[in-house]
């Protein structure tokens, strides 16, 4: 399946300037898209659209560029999210992929402003729409929008509806998208936090257990990374040297996920060894990994120096330890 634009796509479609009026060489690939939709041509109507997408842009670069300031918020105020939304409706487009695109910017852009009450708003029926879609076309503002979501249950005092959103865009990604991305990684790093919160106030909330004993997806708990990693801080005496260093090291991972039991294999420099102990406090994995597979973890450190035109130093010399 193709990618089409994501929303802001969909803005520079629907007004490619200021006088909104949507110039031909946009409509033409627009109207081939809207006529592969009606044939449910997904290939073509994915091909039209990113179509109509870069010729908009193309148009847009030579308009922008010479209105003056004044005009440009006028521009601005004429295609915000909320206007994006309202000519979504008007092209007939209500229920699709665009007008959930739409509202997910929406979403976005209340949680810049930390308008938290409209954010979960707007991003709970654009995931609805999402969820009920029938057009097929992928938008990466799927996977994107219940972080929004999650971001306001947190702001209102919700961790736990916080934490079961994420805990679902997990799964979801897991299950459509593999977990090697950073949504999924910011997600799980936000979850932890969540999840320490509410384990804490010892809430009596059944559904407080759901968050507890979540068990991380395979694909998640297979590649063992961190989820919360607080670089090392490099002593001043390296600092001044002539070599980059690191440190080997092997640990095990608690069920919270915290690292445990810390043993330097080897290194560059003794000195590195305190910082890099220090460093592993602030490390925090995946809760509720299988004991097996959080054992013997071994991982290298770096402590980079570059001289001045930017390449990394040699590292020193390694040395069991």
């Amino acid at each position: 399946m193709k990618r089409t634009f994501l929303a802001i796509g969909l803005a520079l479609i629907l007004g490619a300037n200021v006088q909104a009026k949507t110039p031909k060489e946009v409509m033409v690939p627009y109207k081939a898209y809207l006529t592969a939709l009606e044939n449910k041509d997904e290939g073509l109507a994915a091909e039209k659209s990113y179509e109509a997408w870069q010729r908009a842009e193309e148009l847009m670069g030579d308009t922008m560029g010479n209105i003056a300031r004044s005009e440009r918020s006028a521009w601005t105020k004429e295609y915000d999210a909320e206007r994006l939304h309202e000519r979504v409706k008007e092209f007939g487009m209500s229920g699709s992929t665009f007008e959930a695109e739409s509202l997910a910017l929406k979403a976005r852009i209340a949680t810049i402003d930390k308008k938290w009450s409209a954010a979960e708003r707007d991003a709970k029926e654009s995931i609805e729409l999402f969820e009920t879609r029938t057009d097929g076309i992928l938008s990466a503002y799927e996977y994107a929008v219940p972080v929004f979501l999650a971001r306001a249950y947190a702001e209102q005092k919700r961790p736990i509806d916080a934490a079961l959103t994420y805990q679902d865009l997990m799964m979801k990604l897991e299950a459509e998208a593999g977990h090697k991305n950073s949504i999924s990684t910011d997600a799980y790093g936000a979850w932890i936090l969540l999840r320490d919160e509410i384990k804490s106030e010892k809430t009596d909330d059944p559904r407080a257990q759901k968050v507890i004993e979540f068990t991380v997806p395979q694909g998640r708990s297979d590649e063992l990374s961190p989820l919360i990693r607080k670089p090392p801080q490099m002593p001043s005496s390296f600092l001044g040297g002539n070599k980059s260093g690191f440190v080997k090291v092997t640990f095990d991972i608690d069920n919270e996920g915290y690292v445990v039991n810390p043993k330097i294999t080897s290194s560059t420099n003794p000195g590195l060894h305190r910082p890099t102990l220090e460093s592993l406090k602030g490390w925090r994995y995946t809760p509720n990994i299988p004991e097996a597979d959080r054992r013997d973890i071994q991982t290298q450190i770096r402590f980079d120096l570059h001289n001045r035109s930017g390449r990394r130093l040699p590292y020193g010399k390694e040395t069991a330890r």
